[in-house]
């Protein structure tokens, strides 16, 4: 009888200050979901014998701290969530960063992963071992099936480049190129990054972080000066020139109007912090070179398995080549995944996501299961 007296007070206690009762008068105020708005007016008008009345507005700007973040993610995607949720929650309103995550955390594995037959591997493995990996089998199968793709772009079929002729090229037959498209991938990557977090700041009307912040709008326009620059081949250094100045004036105004230290410490803080910046950002943009480094070194391991299976009789060189595939699919899968998450937490969702939100937890009493042990 205690524990279901307990049972029956516990979703009055979470409600805490949100419930106020004076004689027969009752007041609760929280968050619904706006799709089950209308289901939750509709329970309550079966289940109140005595009149009640509803107020509901949209979140106003400044309760998004307060709002609990309520999304629902397709099966497939649960892998991803999980790993998104170990760094945090997102805010309501903000991008939700699970589906770029996904997206582009499979399609960084198979650029650095790419082989039909190691990817075959990984989707067969999968399902062979759904029940024991869970919802993790679509992490691995989706990597697996990004591998199989660049696999075909790169002609590659358990590291033999002579079984399938590539849709493009081999990484180790033009390194420089794997390399240099590695780099755009990470221009791309860390734009699409800064204009999230741009996004974001405006949503809260935080306007002065997104237009004039380190992070913010500056980044981005000090990232096209250089590219600039670079397409121009140094030839036009006026233009490009002038944006990085005015990328450079945007975050010292910004970094001086947030410091609230002597004039002095004002000076050095600031020049520290944007030199720290334009290093930071440019060295992370250089931390992109691991995915054409590791599309190589899929490469490079391969042909390491084959050199040692051709030093071999027959049968040591089959049993070699079951092996060194097996080693390379288990062992360098784990180090890519490894890269990927290291790239997508510190170069991705750093930048954009707050990561201090909360996830919406409906008041339930399952009646049910108190009837059930009280009988």
């Amino acid at each position: 009888s205690y524990w279901r007296a307990l049972k029956l007070v516990e979703p009055v206690y979470l409600l805490g200050d949100a419930a106020h009762c004076r004689g027969g008068l009752a007041v609760i105020h929280g968050w619904v979901p706006e799709a089950q708005l209308a289901d939750v007016i509709e329970q309550l008008r079966k289940t109140l014998a005595r009149p009640f009345h509803i107020e509901n507005h949209p979140p106003k700007i400044y309760e998004y701290a307060s709002v609990p973040t309520a999304i629902r993610y397709p099966a497939w995607l649960k892998p991803f969530v999980s790993l998104t949720r170990n760094y945090g929650t997102p805010r309501y309103g903000e991008i939700d960063p699970t589906w770029l995550f996904a997206l582009s955390s499979i399609m960084l594995f198979g650029i650095m992963f790419g082989d039909v037959g190691h990817g075959a591997t990984l989707v067969i493995a999968s399902y062979i071992f759904r029940n024991l990996l869970k919802s993790y089998a679509y992490l691995i199968g989706a990597n697996g099936l990004s591998s199989i793709v660049f696999g075909f772009v790169y002609g590659s079929v358990f590291g033999n480049e002579h079984l399938l002729p590539p849709l493009w090229q081999s990484p180790l037959h033009e390194p420089s190129v794997i390399l240099l498209v590695a780099i755009y991938i990470g221009v791309a990557f860390i734009a699409l990054s800064i204009t999230i977090n741009i996004y974001n700041n405006i949503l809260v009307t935080d306007y002065h972080r997104a237009l004039m912040s380190p992070g913010g709008l500056p980044s981005l326009i000090a990232m096209s000066s250089v590219i600039l620059y670079v397409i121009g081949a140094g030839q036009h250094l006026v233009f490009p020139g002038l944006l990085l100045l005015v990328s450079l004036m945007m975050m010292m105004q910004y970094l001086w109007a947030t410091n609230d230290s002597s004039t002095s410490e004002r000076v050095v803080v600031v020049s520290i912090e944007l030199f720290e910046t334009l290093l930071s950002l440019f060295s992370n943009i250089l931390s992109f070179l691991r995915v054409g480094a590791f599309s190589l070194n899929h490469v490079a391991l391969m042909l390491a398995v084959f050199a040692i299976a051709e030093m071999l009789p027959e049968n040591g060189y089959w049993l070699m080549m079951i092996l060194g595939n097996l080693f390379v699919i288990g062992f360098e899968a784990a180090n890519v995944m490894m890269q990927v998450l290291r790239l997508e937490y510190y170069e991705g969702l750093s930048r954009y996501f707050h990561a201090d939100g909360r996830m919406f937890r409906p008041l339930k009493l399952d009646d049910s299961e108190v009837q059930y042990r009280y009988t």
